[in-house]
């Protein structure tokens, strides 16, 4: 990673030491590269990913009892989002899970610490016969969105088909994280220089982390851990539907999570706010000159759109909040399907 950080210094990435996120803010021109991102081919490093890969005869069994949604049913190529939680139904770390074949499955982390990732696993393994592989030591992740990144990357012989699929030194992986349809691709370090400009040349725009950070955030997607705090849940996240299954049986967590949608009452939430002017560093929002809660995510290009955990104050959409002593509106509270 570190290389092809320092090779996209060379392509014009320019880097923002305020910017807590690893690579380029921008290359020159974030809100071009926010409409590249929204209409046309955007290509991106996500800094913060570590990747696990389980190979064993038993791996879609655990992987069903270790992580929130239906790993039970799936078939080869097919991916969903997930995540870890605690026997208290809080979240841990986000996840990807990618089943690559029988018995070999990929998890896409963003943000978690990878040598807790890997240890919480292999503690549970136990004697299942099941082969634990940490593969952001050996490969690098890449993004491409946009309407023709499936036709592009076929082009290249990788050839997806809206499901995960293996090529010749790497994987595609189908991902969301900028907020659009797009792809992960997964490639040996060794070839990562050569993906980036081949699909750079194939008409892709270079974004950086603030064209990206503004998708996710308009299109309400939690980071973890910026956005998660110490005691989230999944409905708080708005993430019910997204990374949870009712259905698929037993999990760490599930009871709390099960009996939390049963009840249906939250104390807060992951709302949307629009702002007067665009923030710099998380900032405590006010109500009737209450605390309500932490804006944790802002946009940095584009129109200025935060992200908080917030009180039911202001859930309402159109409801006014205080931010830095300056009115603000609630977009209302984020629902991911």
């Amino acid at each position: 990673m570190r290389e092809l950080l320092g090779f996209l210094e060379t392509q014009g990435g320019v880097l923002d030491e305020s910017e807590p996120l690893p690579g380029p803010a921008h290359f020159g021109d974030g809100q071009g590269e926010l409409e590249a991102l929204v209409s046309d081919l955007a290509l991106y490093v996500p800094g913060t990913i570590g990747v696990l890969r389980l190979d064993g005869e038993d791996a879609q069994r655990f992987c069903n009892s270790m992580l929130t949604n239906n790993f039970r049913d799936m078939a080869p190529g097919d991916s969903n989002h997930s995540a870890i939680t605690d026997n208290k139904g809080r979240i841990e770390a986000f996840v990807d899970g990618h089943m690559i074949a029988p018995g070999r499955f990929i998890l896409v982390f963003d943000g978690a610490d990878m040598e807790w990732a890997h240890d919480r696993l292999d503690m549970y393994i136990i004697m299942d016969p099941i082969d634990l592989t940490l593969l952001h030591e050996t490969h690098t992740l890449l993004h491409l969105s946009g309407p023709s990144a499936a036709e592009e990357l076929a082009n290249l012989g990788m050839y997806p088909e809206g499901q995960a699929t293996e090529f010749e030194g790497g994987v595609v992986l189908p991902s969301d994280r900028t907020g659009r349809p797009g792809w992960d691709l997964l490639v040996r370090h060794d070839l990562a220089q050569e993906i980036w400009g081949q699909l750079r040349d194939s008409g892709a725009t270079p974004i950086g982390t603030w064209a990206a950070e503004a998708g996710r955030i308009r299109a309400g997607i939690p980071r973890f851990p910026q956005d998660i705090g110490k005691r989230a849940f999944p409905h708080e996240m708005g993430l019910r539907d997204r990374i949870c299954s009712f259905t698929k049986g037993c999990y760490m967590g599930q009871e709390v999570i099960n009996r939390m949608d049963t009840m249906g009452r939250l104390n807060k939430r992951l709302v949307q706010i629009a702002l007067q002017e665009p923030l710099s560093t998380p900032t405590e929002a006010m109500a009737d000159d209450a605390p309500i809660g932490t804006l944790t995510s802002f946009t940095r290009v584009g129109p200025p759109i935060a992200l908080g955990i917030l009180r039911p104050v202001v859930w309402e959409e159109g409801s006014t909040l205080q931010v830095d002593s300056r009115d603000a509106s609630s977009l209302g509270p984020v629902r991911l399907s």
